[in-house]
């Protein structure tokens, strides 16, 4: 499925890690926003950025985009150097790196950082990642999807998934099509997430957030 939309790479190893209980879903948003800010902050057609940059992420600006606590994001961080996911490169100004060469991976669209993140609880965005592998991440724009995958490589319930997907479809970016046994048929709406504007990107900006002395 061919798309002119930016995106950046999420590697599978992330929700693999999930599914094994290995780490949780504060650690698997955290280091989609960081993929975002290291990878992905750029308008550009082709998803094809360099995958070395660094950029200053301080736990405080983390906080105050996630809304989660520093010492959540301290230890996410913490685990994610441990399992090799992330590589911190300068301790003073938490500068980190994270090698994306060779690896599996599937496509997560920029709009759905700048525009929607907010509008959407941490579990509920866990989810919407998890949408986005198994559709554009498998080349298809919809896919039929038992709640028994969603809780195996989640670790969430039946009725988390349920309102998360009702969240989702209500800012446009996946339509439930049907439903199959013990399951549902979801679609990408490919079309409304290209008429999402990027103007709302100073939600992410950074630099409007004050920096620590």
């Amino acid at each position: 499925m061919k798309s002119d939309i930016s995106w950046f790479k999420v590697p599978t190893t992330i929700l693999d890690l999930l599914k094994e209980e290995k780490i949780n879903y504060h650690d698997v948003i955290i280091f989609v926003y960081i993929l975002y800010r290291l990878t992905g902050y750029k308008d550009n057609k082709k998803g094809d950025w360099e995958s070395k940059q660094t950029i200053e992420l301080t736990i405080r600006k983390l906080s105050y985009v996630l809304g989660f606590s520093e010492r959540t994001i301290i230890a996410s961080r913490n685990k994610l150097v441990e399992l090799g996911l992330i590589k911190i490169i300068d301790y003073n100004n938490y500068k980190v790196s994270i090698d994306l060469d060779n690896c599996q991976f599937f496509r997560f669209y920029n709009t759905m950082m700048v525009f929607d993140y907010k509008k959407l609880s941490p579990k509920e965005f866990l989810v919407l990642i998890f949408l986005c592998r198994k559709t554009i991440g498998f080349n298809k724009q919809k896919d039929t999807i038992s709640y028994s995958q969603f809780e195996n490589c989640l670790n969430i319930t039946k009725s988390t998934v349920k309102k998360a997907i009702k969240k989702i479809e209500e800012l446009a970016l996946f339509t439930k099509e049907g439903f199959c046994k013990n399951g549902l048929i979801i679609k990408i709406e490919i079309e409304k997430i290209k008429q999402t504007s990027f103007d709302n990107r100073n939600s992410h900006n950074l630099s409007l957030i004050p920096s620590i002395d």
